[in-house]
């Protein structure tokens, strides 16, 4: 079966051609400058974790408790296609996934809705919960990783000059976010001679709640002049490691123990 010329027809047909070819050659050049150049294409990451913890409890009342109450409060989120969860002792894990073809426009509002129903559950679940933490930005992939040191800098001081970096950084167009990885949260340890606190009988307990009794921030009132309101601070709050170890307590209605006599 022989088919159709088609040099024969674009012969008969040149005007026809010739405007193919226009249209064509008009497409191919729009075409070209809208395509995407970007080295790193745009997407939206369209799953939430949502993680809660409870201490203590077995696998199955996780199931009972956290688990089923929270996917029954999500189902009916707007633009929700399925829910995940797993149970295990002490946790409960849960992936919100939307729709595949959810605008770009609506995830942020449907990830609000999400928010906004775990805290309405928040206050019903059982004593000891910690949680509901919602995360939609476990997706994200770190770009750049940089290592901060420096030689006669303790922790704290590289935390400070750490903190200080990241918020420059976040000032950088196109950087959506900052983390620190490895930081770890300052803490203060009391050391106190054991014969020293039985001579005194007290516990460091005691010391402890006496500390913080210290440090408490209460407001101390304003004066009102005729043309100012003069605000009154009370003073003795903890700045620093030394400040701490130069304290008087009062411990036990006892006569003032310093700090430093531990």
């Amino acid at each position: 079966m022989k088919g159709p010329n088609l040099s024969a027809w674009a012969l008969t047909h040149q005007q026809m051609v010739l405007y193919l070819m226009l249209v064509l050659t008009v497409a191919g050049v729009l075409s070209y400058f809208s395509l995407g150049r970007a080295e790193d294409p745009d997407f939206t990451f369209k799953v939430m974790a949502v993680r809660t913890l409870w201490p203590g409890a077995d696998a199955q009342e996780v199931e009972h408790e956290l688990t089923e109450r929270l996917e029954k409060k999500l189902q009916g989120t707007p633009w929700v296609e399925t829910l995940r969860s797993a149970s295990k002792p002490g946790e409960s894990m849960i992936f919100v996934v939307l729709k595949d073809y959810t605008p770009k426009t609506e995830v942020p509002e449907a990830w609000r809705q999400v928010r906004k129903k775990l805290d309405d559950i928040r206050h019903t679940l059982p004593s000891g919960v910690q949680g509901p933490f919602p995360n939609e930005e476990f997706g994200d992939v770190q770009i750049h990783i940089f290592a901060l040191t420096g030689d006669g800098f303790d922790l704290a001081a590289l935390r400070r000059y750490a903190d200080q970096i990241a918020i420059d950084l976040k000032r950088v167009p196109d950087v959506k976010s900052v983390e620190l990885i490895g930081v770890q949260d300052e803490k203060i340890y009391l050391e106190a001679s054991p014969v020293r606190l039985a001579s005194l009988g007290i516990t460091p307990a005691q010391i402890g709640l006496a500390l913080q009794q210290q440090n408490v921030v209460m407001p101390g009132g304003f004066v009102e002049t005729a043309s100012d309101r003069v605000w009154l601070r009370v003073t003795g709050s903890f700045d620093s490691v030394e400040r701490i170890r130069d304290t008087d307590l009062w411990v036990r209605q006892r006569p003032r123990l310093a700090a430093r006599d531990g």
